[in-house]
């Protein structure tokens, strides 16, 4: 599934709001898990609720594998049952590895997560390993319509330590973008974006607002920002920007007490979530 597709279905549903299931302990109801239980099982359960709840309102799931690979053998099972069920409810289904490999450790991780075992239609990975280590997945992005999303300018504290560095006369965040730019140039589609994206924090509005600006042609993917900062990664369409929520999503149960029903207070939650930045970006 395309980046084209992804647009689609934010287009259909207007919202461009992803749920990511970065699953913790402390976000489970307690009628699902208590301290000693089967962690790998709950997070099963908890998520397949959340992601039937939320099918029809948010159009994409996201998973960073490290909630998973904490928990060894039963959450690596349990995260590959999770995108199975998302890709046939019909989410764009994005995977947080993070990786920065050798080109042969690359290829291998692109095979897996692109794969049948996980199903991704997108992957977000670390690209300071250059080229080698992101070209195996760009033929899965030509051949197959797959999708890459590389970190660029990420919205932690200390993003700053290493991606606002000077690179000649760029910062580090913008020599990737220039790369994503160069790596993806042949892989623009019909709704004028490149299968090859770019994780865009958005602690700073009038940067971002810079950044989507110049790289018109790089679909953002938009990590934890509220409403009014997230605005600036879309263009003057709507377009172009996933904005992910987690926590809040996720969450969102531990407001209302220990006996609700936890997938509609993340349904509502959600919903909430794509009301308020539908006050500030109107999907064309």
């Amino acid at each position: 599934m395309s980046v084209d597709a992804l647009q689609t279905k934010i287009r259909k549903l207007k919202n461009p709001i992803a749920v990511r299931l970065d699953l913790r302990p402390e976000l489970l109801p307690p009628s699902l898990w208590t301290p000693g239980g089967d962690l790998a099982a709950a997070y099963e359960v908890f998520g397949k609720a959340v992601l039937d709840a939320l099918d029809g309102v948010a159009p994409a799931a996201v998973f960073n594998t490290a909630y998973f690979d904490a928990l060894g053998a039963p959450g690596v099972a349990a995260l590959q049952r999770l995108t199975d069920h998302a890709g046939g409810l019909g989410y764009y289904v994005i995977v947080e590895t993070q990786r920065s490999d050798c080109e042969e450790a690359a290829a291998l991780c692109a095979g897996a997560y692109y794969g049948p075992l996980y199903g991704a239609d997108a992957l977000s990975v670390c690209a300071f390993a250059g080229s080698d280590g992101i070209r195996p997945y760009l033929s899965y992005c030509r051949e197959q319509g797959k999708s890459l999303f590389i970190l660029a300018k990420t919205p932690n504290p200390s993003a700053r330590e290493v991606q606002d560095l000077l690179s000649g006369d760029r910062v580090i965040h913008t020599v990737m973008l220039d790369l994503a730019v160069r790596w993806g140039g042949d892989l623009v589609g019909p709704a004028g974006y490149s299968q090859l994206g770019a994780v865009v924090g958005a602690a700073h509005p009038a940067s971002l607002q810079a950044l989507r600006q110049k790289y018109d042609r790089l679909f953002f993917l938009v990590p934890d920002a509220a409403a009014k900062e997230a605005q600036y990664a879309f263009d003057r369409l709507g377009h172009g920007a996933l904005v992910t929520a987690a926590a809040p999503i996720l969450g969102a149960w531990r407001e209302a007490g220990e006996d609700v029903d936890f997938a509609a207070c993340a349904r509502a939650a959600a919903e909430k979530l794509r009301d308020q930045l539908r006050t500030f970006v109107t999907v064309m």
